[in-house]
């Protein structure tokens, strides 16, 4: 550290060695953009300097704030990544030091003492102080930098430093070599490190692959609302009463005998069946107390109802609500794969789904409905797995 002040017998380099005295310095940055950061400075240090018979010490502290600005970022827009920066900062703060002028290695002055006898340390002496600094940083990771730079600092406002006010104004001088490292992910480039021109090129693909993202959402959110548009539609019309001319419980766009007869039950097709007392075996009337509706099918080891099968419950449902008297025998089975007891507790579960959404979804009385579960027994084809894993509707007078 080199003194400028009006005790020196030198124009820029001092012959003297004792002239240059060490300090040390601590600085925390924070970049704001690749051009410009701000920097927290912390400096000690000792100096020294004589003319002729008089010279004076001091010792100080220096504390403040600088604005930092990348020349190279300024200078070369187009660099992509920097290893090289040069640099130049300004700043303001204080400089609190302490000094004794000595005459013949007497002292005759002192600033931040209490008397020149004692020379007992007092608060020391305060003033305001400009740094001015230029150099260059060396990227050598991307956690370490390598730095170098050449700083003069001027204080403002008095000329105590080398405790003689004359007509120039006091001030200090450096040369620095230090080492800089990255607080945060050590994984990403630092930001001093990244040219104005590839930050605007980065933000600009950032903004564009956002823009993606958000039409890509967008379009998924209106796929997805047609979809539940088309399955609202498909439910709501599985509950809406379709017309029903002959009153059999089945819709005309099903029923293939329009004109049922009064006294006649209809199948699930709306073909009419005579109500007698003789007991006959068709594919569809089992006594003349019983008659299978329909059934409905289950994918393997499933109790899941399918959404196409809801229409054929919503149709139970209409012809329970159609006559009030009859009752449904709801009749679970499943394939003759797996054992005995898991088969027929899967034909409850599918048994037990159509129940549950009589009930619940149709609020049809759970008294009308009588639940059978017969597991892997009685079935009814012996090579297709599928016709098996089935819920039967059967019509109960």
């Amino acid at each position: 550290m080199i003194p400028y002040a009006d005790i020196m017998d030198y124009d820029f380099f001092p012959s003297d060695s004792k002239t240059y005295q060490l300090g040390w310095s601590a600085f925390v940055n924070k970049q704001i953009s690749p051009f410009v950061g701000l920097q927290g400075q912390f400096t000690s240090g000792n100096l020294f300097a004589k003319k002729s018979n008089t010279h004076f010490e001091s010792s100080f502290i220096q504390y403040g704030i600088n604005a930092y600005f990348s020349i190279t970022d300024l200078i070369f827009t187009t660099v992509q990544k920097k290893r090289v920066n040069l640099f130049f900062l300004i700043g303001v703060g204080l400089m609190d030091f302490r000094s004794i002028k000595y005459e013949d290695n007497i002292p005759i002055c002192q600033e931040g003492y209490k008397d020149l006898e004692s020379l007992e340390k007092d608060k020391a002496t305060s003033e305001f102080i400009v740094p001015l600094s230029i150099g260059v940083n060396f990227n050598i990771s991307k956690l370490i930098d390598l730095n170098i730079e050449t700083s003069l600092n001027n204080l403002v406002g008095s000329d105590k430093l080398d405790c003689t006010e004359e007509l120039r104004n006091d001030k200090y001088g450096y040369t620095s070599v230090g080492i800089s490292f990255k607080i945060g992910n050590s994984k990403n480039h630092h930001l001093a490190w990244i040219s104005t021109k590839e930050k605007l090129e980065f933000e600009e693909k950032l903004a564009k692959k956002n823009k993606t993202e958000i039409e890509l959402l967008m379009e998924d959110r209106d796929l997805l609302a047609r979809k539940v548009a088309f399955l609202d539609s498909i439910y709501n019309a599985s509950l809406l009463p379709e017309d029903d001319d002959d009153n059999d419980g089945v819709p005309n766009s099903r029923d293939l005998e329009p004109e049922t007869p009064f006294n006649y039950l209809a199948n699930f097709q709306g073909i009419g069946i005579a109500i007698t007392d003789t007991v006959t075996t068709t594919d569809t009337l089992i006594d003349k107390n019983r008659e299978l509706l329909l059934s409905i099918y289950f994918d393997f080891n499933s109790f899941e109802i399918k959404t196409e099968d809801n229409m054929q419950i919503a149709e139970v449902a209409k012809k329970l609500k159609a006559n009030p008297r009859f009752k449904i025998e709801i009749r679970g089975h499943a394939d003759k794969v797996g054992n005995e007891a898991y088969n027929r507790e899967l034909s409850k579960k599918r048994t037990m789904a159509v129940y549950n959404k009589l009930v619940n979804d149709f609020n049809i009385d759970s008294n009308r409905l009588i639940e059978t579960y017969k597991g892997k027994d009685d079935p009814l084809s012996m090579g297709d797995d599928y016709i098996n894993r089935r819920v039967d509707f059967i019509i109960l007078k």
